[in-house]
């Protein structure tokens, strides 16, 4: 390869020595070619710590599959440098699995003569495991737009959105919001699109078995997962008129996709989400977990 055409080599040939798997599914030869790899308009410090992770989990599928197997499912994602977090998340969920698998397929055809595929089937503790992950990288409060005043200077930006769906709001007996002056403004909740995020897997999913999501949030709140799943909290005030006082009543709406109602009959055969998240400030990258059961299984 040569020294000035990539990112990997520069100055510091350590690099290209903490990195072997990642330098060996890429190759050599293409890297050499695309010097911007993996940059995306970032630095290749603040890559470090993500690659350093991708270097660790393919060592861990390197225990289950030949390199073959991981070159064929792998090595196209990797190379599209503009979905290279989502493809780290993708080969972190497989990681996940690994350990605990008896049996690990990837990209698996949903039925016999179905063109659509879902991540992972996996044996665990001899039961039969599907698996897709979704990532979701929710940048509701960075602005579209800088907002300038008259003098020049950044005035700084104002943004909401809704956090009960307004179709859902006459039902629950609740007024949809109104776009405030010089905000911005989004009317559908966080939590609704993280429920059609979840149907979209569950499309691409095996109508029977044990189906889990696994939810790779790039960005944004695990608060609204928690509302996708068993409803956004609302409040109601009770009045008592003899002394003219209120009571809060807090409540969940009647919309989350774990629910024993019709709202919750699409989702009836997610068997569980698992949420996780990969942060890294300029050190090693540090993971969180949260695994959502769905009590309303159909069984």
């Amino acid at each position: 390869m040569d020294q000035q055409s990539s990112s990997f080599q520069g100055s510091d040939q350590s690099l290209v020595e903490r990195f072997p798997l990642i330098m060996h599914l890429l190759g050599r030869n293409w890297l050499g070619n695309h010097p911007d790899w993996p940059s995306s308009g970032k630095p290749f410090q603040w890559w470090s710590p993500w690659l350093g992770q991708l270097e660790e989990d393919l060592a861990i599928l390197s225990q289950k599959f030949t390199f073959n197997e991981v070159n064929r499912q792998y090595k196209t994602l990797l190379r599209d440098h503009s979905k290279l977090m989502q493809s780290v998340y993708e080969i972190h969920g497989a990681a996940l699995l690994c350990p605990v698998s008896s049996d690990l397929m990837v990209h698996v055809a949903r039925h016999p003569d179905s063109n659509t595929n879902f991540d992972y089937k996996a044996k665990v503790h001899g039961v039969i495991v599907n698996v897709e992950t979704k990532t979701r990288d929710d940048n509701f409060l960075i602005p579209r737009n800088r907002i300038i005043n008259d003098d020049g200077e950044y005035a700084g930006y104002f943004v909401e959105r809704e956090t009960i769906d307004p179709h859902d709001a006459p039902a629950l007996n609740a007024r949809a919001g109104q776009k405030a002056p010089g905000s911005q403004y989004q009317a559908t909740p966080e939590s609704t699109v993280l429920r059609q995020v979840l149907l979209e897997a569950l499309s691409q999913l095996p109508e029977d078995g044990v189906n889990i999501v696994f939810l790779a949030h790039l960005q944004g709140e695990r608060k609204d997962l928690e509302r996708a799943l068993f409803g956004t909290e609302f409040c109601r005030l009770r009045r008592d008129h003899s002394n003219k006082t209120y009571t809060p009543e807090w409540r969940l709406s009647p919309t989350g996709a774990f629910r024993p109602d019709e709202k919750g009959e699409p989702f009836r055969r997610l068997s569980a989400v698992l949420w996780f998240r990969l942060s890294s400030l300029g050190g090693p990258v540090a993971r969180a977990y949260n695994l959502y059961p769905n009590l309303m299984l159909r069984h």
